[in-house]
């Protein structure tokens, strides 16, 4: 009758402690990232009360609490349009640090401070791999802590690349040499010091109409007042195919291995006291069809000097930072760490997890390269509770609550019974 009492008592305090964990989860349906956690039941060991020699007979001595387990499914993304919400949409976790402890989180509503260092809400510096400036790849040697120069500004860069495209007219005409038809456009390119100087191209029809190949004489000039190309021109002959595409430069085929793009150079005074730098120009996007001329130049590589107009994170974790000359620098690629056994992680509060002996050292890596994860600029993942589920719990909860002081309820019943028959 003792045991029925005991496993009466076991049943109500058991259940009680899921009743916590259910109505933990409850509470946090709508903390970021949280993760529900899941009661699991075991039976305690039963006591023989018989044997013989086929089997033994046992009688349970009630249940105990076997483990409460994290469920790290993947929450839903809610999206905010912040650009330092972040969320994970796969494996793994945020770094972040407090003092010399490395901490995991995914709970990525994160802010930069007044010192341009992305932080948590509670004041931990998110980590990262600083990104070298020459090569473009992450040191991963070492983490960072996640910052911007919020005074940073993108020095200017001269122009050594032209690229020009669009149609030149087939209908054009030489005029029989006297006073051909011409095309003329412009663009602008800019010297080490951002300064702008216009570079003006013209082409000329040279070949006598219904002759093959066409011909133009394409002809290169800068402001003659800056004299950017020290006051020279660059002249050049190109040819079109009769399928109206381009087939050869200065007699050179763009096919032969000995092709090299026409060249304008700049004036040491301007760039580089070597004098060695030049533009090259890229004609392979020119046509000669039959319709209305309309060659530009479809981009150059100069740019003026620049301020940082905004920052945003790509789906690797990647940092850049934009800046209204047009250059996009990257800066720092996110940290992310996952354990060999997530399940043996230290719950801390406030979204964080800390390693410990079950949970193994944590692993670092990259989103989309060790880990398997993008990283969601602009939204948050969502708490993994599922409130049907929960109230489903709790009911099941309640009944075995229920059952088991019913058991304590009748088991004293019978006691009482026992007491009263010396009456």
């Amino acid at each position: 009758m003792i045991r029925s009492l005991t496993s009466g008592v076991s049943g109500l305090v058991n259940h009680q402690t899921r009743m916590d964990v259910v109505g933990n989860n409850i509470a946090n349906v709508n903390t970021i990232a949280f993760k529900r956690s899941r009661t699991a039941f075991n039976e305690m060991l039963a006591q023989e009360v018989s044997s013989n020699s086929f089997n033994a007979s046992y009688v349970g001595l009630g249940i105990g609490l076997n483990a409460i387990d994290v469920s790290w499914t993947q929450g839903a993304l809610e999206t905010t349009n912040n650009p330092t919400d972040l969320a994970i949409s796969g494996d793994g976790f945020f770094i972040v640090r407090d003092g010399p402890r490395e901490l995991l989180t995914r709970s990525g509503n994160f802010t930069f401070n007044r010192a341009g260092e992305l932080i948590t809400p509670s004041g931990l510096k998110v980590q990262g791999f600083a990104i070298d400036k020459t090569t473009g790849l992450p040191d991963m040697t070492q983490l960072s802590d996640v910052s911007i120069d919020l005074a940073a500004g993108s020095p200017p860069r001269f122009t050594s690349e032209v690229s020009v495209a669009g149609n030149l007219d087939a209908a054009m005409s030489d005029n029989g040499g006297v006073a051909p038809e011409t095309y003329e456009m412009s663009t602008i390119v800019f010297d080490e010091q951002g300064n702008k100087y216009p570079m003006v191209f013209s082409f000329e029809k040279i070949s006598a109409d219904g002759a093959d190949p066409d011909q133009f004489q394409v002809t290169v000039t800068g402001d003659p007042a800056a004299a950017p190309f020290g006051g020279a021109s660059t002249v050049f002959t190109v040819e079109f195919g009769t399928d109206g595409l381009l087939q050869s430069v200065d007699g050179v085929a763009t096919t032969d291995p000995a092709f090299a793009l026409p060249t304008i150079g700049w004036d040491p005074a301007f760039v580089n006291i070597t004098g060695a730098d030049a533009i090259e120009i890229d004609l392979s996007g020119i046509t000669h069809f039959r319709e209305t001329s309309s060659v530009v130049v479809t981009d150059q590589n100069g740019t003026s000097s620049g301020k940082l107009v905004g920052f945003g994170f790509n789906l690797d974790g990647i940092l850049e930072l934009n800046f209204d000359n047009g250059h996009q620098v990257e800066v720092f690629q996110l940290a992310m760490g996952n354990a060999n056994n997530i399940r043996g992680l230290e719950t801390l509060g406030n979204n964080l997890y800390s390693a410990t002996e079950n949970s193994g050292i944590i692993k670092r890596g990259r989103a989309g390269v060790e880990m398997s994860a993008d990283i969601v600029s602009g939204a948050l993942e969502m708490s993994n509770v599922d409130l049907t589920n929960e109230f489903a719990e709790m009911i099941k909860t309640q009944r075995g609550f229920q059952a088991a002081a019913r058991v304590i309820r009748t088991a004293d019943e019978l006691l009482t019974e026992i007491v009263n028959l010396k009456r």
